[in-house]
Order: structure tokens, then sequence, then C-alpha cells
């Protein structure tokens, strides 16, 4: 490769600017159109999206998605009494991609194996018959190359990119909503009687041209500083047979219909009451999945507020679900709220600091089948999988047999939440507060509870309603707003701190801190780490590690429960995968019609493990740069990555705190300048708005392991966002 020859000694760089532009553009242009009267209102919204993909090869400089979408809204007064609404709207969606699974090539394909393309002027003049094959072929890219690939690779995404074809994935949707309100005020002054009925329709499909193409590997002159190609076998054959095919086809359909009396009036000054009675009802089905998703509710909600300064709320939904027995199928949801508005009662009406101050809270128990994973889970389940044999196993025919056993009592999963909560504005409107805590306690989640049958009772097990878990934590949300003159400036600070626990599961494990009950329910196990193994006596005098054949410059693992045996026992809670802590930053200055715009977001307190083909390198995989500081004998005292090992390394590659990084971070996530025109102005003809502005997204990521989190393997790479637009009303 170093002579200069890249189709004889190829070294393939995939990111390269040769396959890969610096960067795509997309468009997202919207139109809103309104008009109307008393009787009459029309609202139309008219979108279109389109978009390309970084490759730059064959047919990768096609790829790209396509959007539009449509929706009008017709607002009717029918009389005194009746009015209505229909909305209707339309998407139109298409994807089209190459038939190359290009970036996980990119992630596994060693650089010198082929060469993606084979220049037909490099073949001898003298070999005639190696021409005449060359020139044959249907695949001739740019009309001076042949495909390359070998035996090993006989499809390439290259290869594909160019003559594989293409694939496109096709979404329509359809959305119909009609709502009727009836004023029943002659009945009963505040009463209404309403309806709603939606209708959505989603059907997808997938229409592909799929070819065969040959690719060719090249037989060098053996003479090097000749370069010429005296030979060329080909795999493969060339055919295009123009068929379009239709694949993956689906339609899901969802009817809804709800109707519901409202109430709402005021007695007096101070005494302003309300009330729903609801049912509702919807059916979701999806093609070649026979069971319907169904779902019955009826619902009350119940609420008076004194003088807008003490509020009382009750809601009750009694709730049905077909993926229950029908002794357990329907259940009773209530919840109640509590406010109190402090700063209208006299002892805060004069108070020069707060301005508003509203205290709540609410509780409730709300049946949920959303954990539920699959109907009939409370049944008998019975199949055809295992076989009896009999006259010495020359004859054997198949028997039915017991997946689960039956359970008539399985019931909802119980969802019990306490939230309580702080509004508040100070100092002349110049602070703004907000803050919730809550606590959620999810009870009866379903599962085969196998800790409590004997291993030969495994096929009867029912599901029951057993495990549990608790998540609690606070909302917090901060506003500082401030006028300087012309300069208005807002700054804004959100928090939430997230705390989860297992509080119940059906484990029985030897060693007590494998249980998962009381841990997180996001908790990464795994095996402790403790150096590099240094030579073959070190080995001999650790507790042996049953991963696989262990040699000097392995991971060494912390044998936990003192059986002088490393193996999945030894696994312990090493990290979380989410981040407990998340904030964000908002800030805004206007001035004279500009408009300053940033956020930033962050998290502390997650985990990442580092894994895949990238980190986890062995055999003749492809290698990554964090091989550079692998472990040697040289290198023992500095090393940071394993030995490297022509054969499988179990030991080294799995879930432990070695591969574990740490994912706190801080995101600029966007920043915006704008500018509008026509501010304090009065709108000039039919102009009521014109505005542009520039924004960018994800700008910069400020992390301790910022290379990790922004690296993809076998997948498109991440993008920095930037837009160019422009706003006007009419």
């Amino acid at each position: 490769y170093r002579n200069g020859n890249s189709y004889r000694y190829p070294d393939i760089d995939y990111y390269s600017s040769e396959y890969l532009k610096k960067s795509v553009n997309y468009n997202n242009v919207n139109a809103e159109l309104n008009a109307g009267n008393r009787d009459a209102r029309f609202y139309s919204n008219i979108g279109w999206y389109n978009n390309s993909t970084l490759l730059n090869v064959g047919e990768g400089k096609n790829e790209g998605d396509n959007r539009f979408n449509i929706r009008g809204n017709v607002d009717l007064r029918l009389n005194r009494f009746i009015s209505s609404t229909i909305d209707v709207s339309a998407v139109m969606r298409n994807s089209r991609r190459g038939l190359s699974d290009y970036w996980s090539g990119a992630a596994t394909i060693q650089p010198h194996k082929y060469s993606p393309l084979i220049p037909i002027g490099s073949i001898s003049p003298d070999s005639t018959e190696v021409l005449l094959l060359a020139e044959n072929s249907r695949n001739i890219i740019d009309g001076k190359y042949l495909l390359g690939g070998s035996q090993e690779y006989l499809s390439n995404p290259f290869a594909d990119l160019y003559a594989g074809g293409y694939l496109e994935y096709v979404d329509r949707i359809l959305q119909v909503t009609n709502t009727i309100k009836v004023d029943l005020g002659g009945l009963a002054k505040g009463l209404s009687f309403n309806t709603r009925f939606n209708a959505d329709y989603y059907n997808s499909y997938i229409q592909t041209i799929q070819n065969s193409y040959s690719v060719y590997q090249p037989i060098w002159d053996s003479i090097p500083e000749s370069s010429g190609i005296v030979g060329l076998t080909k795999f493969g054959s060339d055919e295009r047979t123009g068929n379009q095919n239709i694949s993956s086809t689906s339609q899901t359909r969802s009817i809804g219909l709800s109707m519901y009396f409202d109430y709402q009036r005021s007695f007096g000054q101070r005494n302003n009451v309300s009330a729903m009675l609801i049912a509702n009802g919807i059916s979701r089905s999806t093609t070649e999945v026979v069971q319907a998703n169904n779902n019955t509710n009826l619902g009350l909600q119940l609420g008076y507020n004194y003088d807008h300064r003490y509020w009382v709320d009750f809601s009750g939904a009694l709730v049905s679900s077909n993926k229950l027995p029908e002794n357990t199928r329907m259940g009773f949801s209530p919840t109640i709220s509590l406010a109190w508005l402090l700063s209208s009662e006299d002892f805060l009406s004069s108070s020069k600091v707060i301005d508003y101050l509203k205290l709540s809270a609410s509780a409730g128990i709300l049946n949920t089948d959303l954990d539920i994973s699959n109907y009939y889970l409370y049944e008998n389940i019975y199949s055809s999988q295992a076989y009896f044999s009999w006259s010495d196993g020359q004859f054997y025919n198949q028997a039915t047999t017991s997946l689960q056993g039956a359970n008539p009592d399985l019931s909802f999963v119980q969802r019990k939440e306490i939230n309580i909560g702080i509004d508040a504005s100070l100092f002349d409107k110049l602070v703004g507060f907000q803050t919730i805590y809550f606590t959620q306690l999810t009870e009866g989640l379903p599962t085969q509870r196998f800790t409590q049958y004997p291993n030969y009772y495994s096929t009867l097990v029912p599901y029951t309603n057993y495990n549990s878990y608790k998540r609690s934590g606070l909302d917090l949300l901060v506003n500082v707003k401030k006028q300087f003159g012309d300069m208005v400036l807002n700054v804004g600070f959100n928090a939430t701190y997230t705390n989860s626990k297992i509080t119940k599961w059906d484990e029985l494990n030897a060693d007590a801190y494998q249980n998962r009950t009381g841990k997180p329910i996001d908790a990464i196990f795994g095996l402790v780490s403790d150096g590099f193994f240094g030579d073959e006596t070190e080995i001999t005098n650790s507790p042996t590690q049953v991963f696989g054949v262990v040699r000097p410059g392995d991971i060494k693992y912390v044998n936990q429960n003192s059986d002088n045996i490393v193996d999945t026992r030894d696994a312990v809670e090493i990290g979380k995968w989410i981040a407990p802590f998340s904030y964000g930053v908002n800030m805004s200055a206007s001035y004279k019609g500009f408009t300053l715009f940033m956020r930033a977001t962050g998290s502390n307190g997650g985990n990442g493990l580092k894994s895949g083909s990238y980190y986890w390198v062995q055999g003749d995989n492809k290698y990554s740069e964090v091989v550079r500081d692998r472990w040697t004998e040289e290198t023992s005292n500095t090393a940071t990555y394993p030995r490297l090992t022509s054969q499988q390394s179990n030991n080294n590659f799995r879930t432990s705190d070695f591969w574990i990084y740490d994912t706190d971070n801080l995101n600029l996530s966007r920043v915006q300048i704008s500018y509008d025109f026509l501010h304090n102005k009065a709108p000039k003809a039919y102009i009521r708005q014109f505005a542009i502005f520039i924004n960018g997204s994800n700008l910069l990521l400020i992390a301790k392991n910022k290379d990790i989190m922004e690296l993809n393997v076998g997948s498109s790479p991440q993008f920095r966002v930037y837009e160019l637009g422009l706003r006007a009303n009419f």
C-alpha cells in the first residue's frame, strides 16, 4: 500500500471523503391557513420534509426520506345548542435505502481484505481473455471499474450499493376525528353532552428491487513494479429481473368512541363545582395478529373549589382489559387531589416577597394492563413441542406438553402514586418556582415464580401478581425574568432526581449480594476486576476463573463468596444504566427584535458499558485503536487493555467494572438567534410577522468520556445540526 497501488494492496477507509459526504441536508417547510366566522371556522396545515444520508457511493447517493403531511380542521356551530368539529390528517412517508449494510461492514471488515473496485485499465494488454471477461460484465462502474470482491466476500457493502438494488419503506397514515357537543343548559345550567369518535389507520410495506451481481478478484503480475492484472476470478452472476417485490405488509387500525356529560357551574361568588361522567372504548387491531387490543372504561370526576382558594377533586375510573380472566377483568382506580392557594390568605395577601403560592397534593391507585406482556397469561397453555419414542427408539411421535399453568385470579398491575407540589411566584414576578415530590409503587407485576416449585414442575408454573418496584424523586423548575429597558432577560433551570428500587422479586440466590430486591431497577450486575494476571504463578495461586483458559495479561476478577472459584455467582452491582440526576439550563435575551436562545442539558450518576466489536477485539476481528495500550510483558505496568489473542477471549470480554464508564455530561443542545423585522411596527399590507432564524443543535458535549459517548459503531455517525429558517404570517 505504501507503494501507491491501492487496488493491489487495498486499505479501505470506510469513513473517508471518497465514500461519504461531510454533511447531509434536509428541508422542512410548513404552511398554515385559517379562516372563518362565528358559525364556521377552518384550519389547515401542510408540510413537507426531506433529507439525504451520508453515503456518496452508488445507490447511497439516492438514499433519503420524504414525508408529506396535511391536516384540516373544521369547527361548526350547527345551531344554538349543537356544535361539531371534524379533523382529518394524512401522512405519506417514503424512505429509500440501498441494499447494503454499510455501517456494519465498516465496523467489522478488515481494510485489506478486498478492493471495492478493480480498474479495467490495469489489465495487461496481452491478457485478451481477461479483457473480454471484464468487458462482458453488466456492471462496469463509471465505464472503467469492475466490482471487487473475493470468495470470502461474494457480496460486500460497496458492491451492494453499486449493483445490489434498493428498498423503499412506504408508510401511509390516515386519522379522522369527529366531536359533537350538545348544550343541555336548558335542562340544567352548565350541563353539556359530548361525543368523540376517532379512527386511525396505519399502513406500511417495503418495496424492493434486488439484483444479483458478479464480483472479481484480480490476479496481479508477479513483478510488483508492473502493477498489471493478468487474470480475473469471477464469483457470482449478473442478473437484473426488474421485478419489484412487496414485503412486510402491515396494517394497524384503531377505532375509539367516548361519550361524556360535563357539568360546570358557580353558585354565588365563591362556590364552584364541576362534574364529568365519561364512557369510552378503543379497539386496536393489526394484520396477522389474531387478538385485538380492546379497552373499555367508565370514569367519574367530581370537583369543588371555594373562592378559587381551596380545591378538592375526586376521580374514579372503572377500567376493563381483555388481557385478564373474566372474574378480574374489571378494576376501579380512584384518585383524589387537594390544593390550597396560600397567597390569597390574609396573612400573605400583603406580602412584598410572595406574589403567588399554591400547595397541592394528590394520591391514587391506578389499575393498568400496560405491564402485562401478553394475552391469556391466565390460561393453561399447551403446545406440540415434545416427542416420545418406543421400541428402543425405532419409532417416535409428537407429544403435547404444557408451557404454563393457569391462574384464574390473575389481575391488574397497580400503581400507587403520591404527588406533593409547590407553585410560587416571588418578588413581583421576578422569580417563578415549581417543585413536585413524587413516589410510585408498582405492585403485582406478573411473573412465573419458579423458585416456589421443583424443576420438574417448571412447565406448569402459572403467572401470578408478585413482583413490585418503587420509584420516587423530585422535579424542580426555577425561572427568573427581568427587563432592563429594551432588553428582556430570561433564565431558567430545571432538574429531576429519581430513585428506583425493586421491593419484591421472585429470586432464590445462594449469595444474598446477588439478590435484585433492594437494588435499583436499572442496576448493572457484573464482575469486579482486580488488574491483570502478571504470570502463570499468579494464575495458579488465584481462584480458578471458569470463563475460559486464562493467560498472563487476562483480567483478574474478585472472588466474592470465597469459594475459590470465579463464576457468575461472583457478579455484583457495578453501576446504573440510567442517570438518577438530570437537569437543564435555558437562557433567552431579547433586544429590539433580536432574540438569543441557549439551552444546555446534562445528567449525572449513570453508566455505560464498553462492548461490541470496537472494544471487545479478538481472533481475526477488525482491530480498533483501543488495543494500542494492550498488555504485553514489556507493558505490564502501564497497560490499560488485556492481552491480544488469535483465539476467543471469553474471560476478558464479559460484563465487568473493567468496561464500565460514567456517562456524566453537559450538552449544549441548542443555540438560536432570530430577528423579527416587524418588531414594534405596525403590520404592513397583509404581513403580520416576518422573521429569520439560525440555530445549531448538539453543538458541544462536555464529558470525561466524550469520545466514547460520541462514537457510533455499526450505524451512521452522530450529527451536529445547523438550521437556517424563515417564519412569516400573512
